[in-house]
C-alpha cells in the first residue's frame, strides 16, 4: 500500500533535510550530546547491538516474497533481537529467545547526512510498506528511509497467530455482554495456543521500544530520526524518554498521549472519526461533486449523518451483495469508515465504494471493511492485552497506553 505523509508530518520531515538541529513533535533532544552505538544498551545486549545486517535487493532470495513490486535499490534484511530484553546473560551468550525483525532500506539518492526510521501504526499494523511513502526530495536525496515489520508482525517473526479466534460474524456492537467476553476469552485462548505464552509477553510497547534503539545502533547510527504514525508514535515518545541521546528528531503523526487512561483515549478517538466524517462531508457536497462524481452523502452536509445513519439501518434490514464474498452489514460498513476516513487519499475510494452500496452493490465497501487481514487483528488484541495487562504475577510487561 502507498501511504502519503500527512500535511504537518511532511512539513516535518522536510525539515529534517534542511537543518541537523530540528526537532519536531518531541523536543528537548538537540542539545543532548551525541551518544555511541551502544548507549543505553544493557550488558549483555553488544552481541545485538553490533550484529552486522545481510542486505540484499529485496526482489532477491526469501525477501523476494515481501513486496509486491520493489522500488529501485531498496534492500532488505533481518535484524535479530532478543525476546525478552531482561532475560539476556552478561555475556550474551544465553539460550534465550530470539525475534527476527524484518527490515527494508532505501539508500539515500546523494550524500548521506542521516537515517529516517519509520513506525508503523495499529498495534499490529505491518510497516515495510512505509519504505514506499511518498518522501519529499530533499529527504530521499540526503537519508536512509528504514522501515520494518514490529516483532509479531508481518514478515517478522515469531508471529503472532491466533487461529480459530474471534468470529468474523460477531457483532461486536451487541449490548450481549456476556457473549462478547466469552468470545474475546476463546481468542485470548486461541493466541495463546498458536503463538506460546511466553512470545506474547513480550510483544508488547515495551519490547517494541527497545527494538527502535536496537535498530538505530545496527544501522550505524549513534543518532536516529523518527517518523511515527498513530500508535507509533507511542513507541517513538517511549523511545525518546527512555533513550533521550540517542535520537535527533522525532515526527509524530496522530500522536498518542501515553499518560492518558484508555478509555479517555477511545473517547479522544471516536471524537477525531466523527470530526473527520464532518469534513468528509463537506468535502463529498463540494470539490467531489464538482468533479463530476455523485455524492453519496446527498447535496448539504448537515443532512450527511442522517444519510449515512439511514444507509446503516437499510444494510442491516437487507445486507448488500458482494461479488465473491458475504453480504455487507451494517457492522461492515463502519468497519470501512474506519479505513476510508483515516487518510485523505482514501476518501474518493470510500465515497465511491459507499455509492456502489446504495446502487446494490457492496464489493468496494467489503474490500475497505477486509483491509486489515486476521493477523493484523491478532497483533492488535495480543498487544494491546500485553500493554494493558495488570502487573500481577501472570504479566511482568510494562503498563502501556494506546491504539490506532
Amino acid at each position: 500500500m502507498y501511504r502519503s505523509v500527512g500535511l504537518m508530518a511532511w512539513k516535518a520531515v522536510r525539515a529534517l533535510a534542511m537543518s541537523m538541529t530540528v526537532v519536531s513533535g518531541v523536543s528537548g533532544c538537540a542539545a543532548v550530546q551525541p551518544a555511541s552505538r551502544t548507549a543505553g544498551a544493557a550488558l549483555g545486549l553488544d552481541a545485538y547491538y553490533t550484529q552486522s545486517v545481510g542486505w540484499a535487493p529485496c526482489e532477491e532470495g526469501k525477501t523476494g516474497e515481501w513486496f509486491a513490486e520493489t522500488l529501485a535499490g531498496v534492500e532488505c534484511g533481518q535484524v535479530r533481537a532478543p525476546l525478552d530484553y531482561r532475560n539476556v546473560q552478561p555475556d550474551g551468550s544465553s539460550g534465550a529467545q530470539t525475534v527476527l525483525l524484518a527490515v527494508a532500506r532505501r539508500p539515500a539518492a546523494e550524500e548521506k547526512t542521516g537515517t529516517l526510521l519509520a513506525i508503523s501504526g495499529g498495534p499490529g499494523q505491518t510497516g515495510l510498506d512505509l519504505i514506499e511513502a511518498a518522501y519529499p526530495p530533499e529527504v530521499l536525496a540526503h537519508f536512509d528511509i528504514v522501515a520494518y515489520d514490529p516483532r509479531g508482525v508481518g514478515r517478522s517473526t515469531p508471529l503472532i497467530q491466533c487461529a480459530g479466534g474471534l468470529d468474523p460474524d460477531l457483532d461486536l456492537n451487541a449490548d450481549d455482554t456476556e457473549a462478547l467476553e466469552a468470545a474475546e476469552r476463546t481468542e485470548v485462548a486461541a493466541c495463546v495456543t498458536d503463538t506460546g505464552l511466553d512470545v506474547l509477553r513480550h510483544t508488547g510497547s515495551d519490547e517494541a521500544t527497545n527494538d527502535v534503539d536496537l535498530l538505530r545502533a545496527v544501522l550505524g547510527e549513534e543518532r536516529i530520526n523518527l517518523l511515527a504514525y498513530s500508535y507509533g508514535t507511542q513507541i517513538a515518545a517511549m523511545c525518546a524518554l527512555r533513550f533521550p541521546a540517542n535520537y535527533r528528531a522525532a515526527i509524530l503523526d496522530g500522536v498518542v498521549d501515553i499518560a492518558e487512561r484508555p478509555n479517555d483515549m477511545r473517547l479522544g478517538q471516536e471524537r477525531g472519526y466523527q470530526a473527520t466524517f464532518t469534513r468528509v462531508a463537506s468535502f463529498c457536497v463540494g470539490e467531489y461533486r464538482r468533479d463530476g462524481a455523485e455524492c453519496p452523502l446527498g447535496t448539504d452536509p448537515a443532512a450527511a449523518e442522517e444519510i449515512f445513519q439511514q444507509l446503516l439501518r437499510d444494510a442491516d434490514a437487507r445486507p448488500v451483495p458482494v461479488r465473491g464474498g458475504s453480504p455487507v452489514k451494517a457492522t461492515d460498513v463502519l468497519d470501512a469508515s474506519y479505513t476510508g476516513l483515516l487518510w485523505p487519499s482514501a476518501w474518493k475510494p470510500y465515497l465511491a465504494a459507499l455509492q456502489a452500496l446504495r446502487h446494490g452493490d457492496g464489493t468496494a465497501v467489503r474490500r475497505l471493511a477486509d483491509f486489515q487481514d486476521s493477523e493484523g487483528t491478532n497483533a492488535l488484541t495480543a498487544i494491546t492485552c500485553t500493554d494493558t495487562a495488570g502487573p500481577d504475577h501472570r504479566s511482568h510487561s510494562q503498563t502501556a497506553r494506546r491504539r490506532s
